[in-house]
């Protein structure tokens, strides 16, 4: 896969034009012949170069992925994006022959479906796109914007109760609701039930006031009701603007006619495949058409310090940030890359810039906490995991270290107690946590702590989930707090045996806790690990830039 992408951008970089050779969209490869449509090459004439260039750059992609025989998913991916180009740039025809390609290819992808189905209905062609878009409907139920557009299909086809249940099906979706009310507005006007469609009409305008075509269907209601002075009023203030929809794959696919955002697709793509350098390439082709764009600046420089050019990557950052002073993203991600370069001064500071901004910022709250961690500030190190887990409940290192640090600073047994059940609350699946909690309710010496039957409760499910030796001495721990030292003493011969041969180094330990119990008490706590002695995590750059999601990436 490697060697094909960086085929396919260097054929790119060369600009190679549609006069190539072989054009293998036309000529198709003998394995395809018969399954996939051909599709003729488009007449570009008249565009802007840029467009031409971005139309033929990814024709071009097509072309290559055919020739080098590629996969049919990653075949299909380049057809549907083709596709998607032609479609922005009302190059129907072709578009058309590249979804069909593509659906063909990838019969379970709701995205190249979808778009198909919205080119019947930009066409006109209703009974189309309403067959189109309910196979669509299978690939993706869930899928709101769907339903509302196959309604405005259904109220075009005149099958008002279908518009109707679709319109009310969509009516109370975010983002959704102004252009639903329009439809049922329609839906009353054409009834003539014409209270229903000025009420209808009324709340799509106070939702979306900007959306100047409501105003005349208004003004046909309100001059049916004998309102004349409203609907003259109405009237004046008609206009085009159809309400707006919330629909992430049509602004997906509008995106599509900003040249430098298809490159960004390509690069984000390349991230996700591990394909660094090919990411670095496509991202600086965007930037070089808008350079102001700071959030794919931010997202070449997370790709340039994954293709190992960390001095390339902080030069990137330092543009974003000599713009944009309070980027919160570029700042966290600055000092993450001097905190994995141990210059540890400079990125505390960014971090505590970044928190300026956004003081729930995960990011930086994580690593501030770590880096006051190693410090011995560990009072300092829980507050800021204690953020981590307002915004992130379920973030397993804010937790573990939080605990850790709790631990370290000697917290009352009851903060730690609450501590724990918090955790675990958001964190069930984690059986160290139940262990450890297993052991503090056996041992605190505050009574409003210690519960030995909730201790052998937790440490008996311990045991039927994962019967190994941790769980099992947590058992015979939570025996012993309950008065059972026989059985506790039992549980733990068994387990000094057992460390004979796959554990001696804890034999010592081991034997002086069946001790205790043999003398009818409870051990020492320090005879137990605690959650302190996990170490802070070291800094994962490289992880941090490749997984952390931004809220915007170009």
């Amino acid at each position: 896969m490697r060697r094909l992408t960086e085929c396919l951008v260097l054929c790119l970089l060369l600009a190679v034009s549609t006069a190539h050779a072989t054009d293998a969209l036309v000529e198709l490869p003998e394995r395809w012949s018969g399954t996939l449509q051909v599709v003729p090459a488009a007449e570009l004439e008249g565009q802007p170069r840029d467009i031409r260039q971005t139309l033929e750059e990814a024709r071009q992609l097509v072309n290559s992925a055919l020739q080098a025989d590629a996969a049919a998913h990653d075949l299909a991916e380049a057809y549907g994006e083709l596709g998607a180009l032609y479609h922005v740039h009302l190059m129907y025809t072709h578009a058309a022959h590249c979804y069909t390609n593509a659906m063909a290819l990838d019969p379970e992808n709701f995205r190249w479906a979808y778009y198909y189905a919205t080119l019947a209905q930009n066409l006109g062609q209703t009974d189309v796109a309403i067959t189109r878009y309910e196979h669509a409907r299978t690939l993706n139920p869930g899928y709101k914007a769907l339903d509302l557009h196959l309604a405005n299909a259904w109220l075009d086809r005149n099958e008002l109760d279908k518009a109707r249940t679709g319109f009310e099906t969509t009516r109370d979706a975010e983002g959704l609701e102004a252009a639903s009310l329009y439809g049922l507005g329609h839906i009353a006007l054409l009834q003539r039930d014409y209270p229903e469609a000025i009420a209808c009409f009324n709340q799509a305008l106070e939702l979306q006031p900007m959306a100047s075509s409501i105003h005349y269907p208004l003004a046909q209601a309100l001059r049916a009701t004998g309102d004349r002075e409203g609907a003259k009023i109405h009237l004046e203030q008609r206009g085009v603007l159809e309400p707006r929809v919330k629909d992430p794959q049509i602004d997906a696919l509008n995106a599509m006619k900003n040249n430098a955002a298809v490159h960004y697709v390509r690069g984000m793509k390349a991230v996700r495949s591990g394909e660094f350098e090919v990411a670095v390439k496509f991202f600086a082709r965007g930037l070089s058409m808008e350079p102001d764009n700071s959030h794919a600046r931010i997202s070449l420089a997370r790709a340039l310090y994954l293709a190992d050019k960390a001095p390339a990557a902080e030069q990137e950052l330092r543009t974003v940030l000599a713009r944009e002073p309070d980027n919160v993203f570029a700042l966290f991600l600055l000092g993450l890359l001097y905190d994995g370069a141990d210059k540890h001064v400079e990125s505390m500071r960014l971090y505590q810039l970044a928190l300026r901004q956004d003081p729930g910022h995960a990011g930086a709250n994580f690593y501030l906490g770590n880096y006051y961690y190693r410090e011995g500030r560990f009072a300092e190190a829980a507050r800021h995991y204690e953020a981590v887990i307002q915004v992130e409940p379920k973030h397993l290192g804010a937790h573990m270290l939080l605990l850790a640090a709790r631990e370290h600073a000697g917290v009352a047994d009851s903060v730690l107690a609450g501590s724990l059940r918090n955790a675990l609350t958001n964190l069930p699946e984690q059986p160290l946590l139940s262990l450890r909690l297993a052991q503090l309710l056996a041992l605190s010496g505050d009574p409003a702590v210690r519960d030995p039957v909730e201790s052998q409760r937790l440490a008996t499910i311990l045991v039927e989930q994962q019967p190994q030796p941790p769980h099992q001495e947590a058992l015979a721990l939570a025996l012993a707090a309950n008065g059972d030292f026989e059985q506790a003493t039992a549980i733990q011969k068994a387990l000094v045996a057992m460390a004979f041969m796959s554990a001696p180094g804890e034999v010592d330990r081991l034997s002086r806790v069946q001790s205790r119990y043999a003398d009818g008490q409870l051990p020492s706590a320090d005879d137990f690990a605690r959650l302190s002695a996990i170490p802070v995590p070291a800094v994962d750059v490289s992880g941090t830039f490749r997984n952390y999601l931004a809220v915007k990436p170009y």
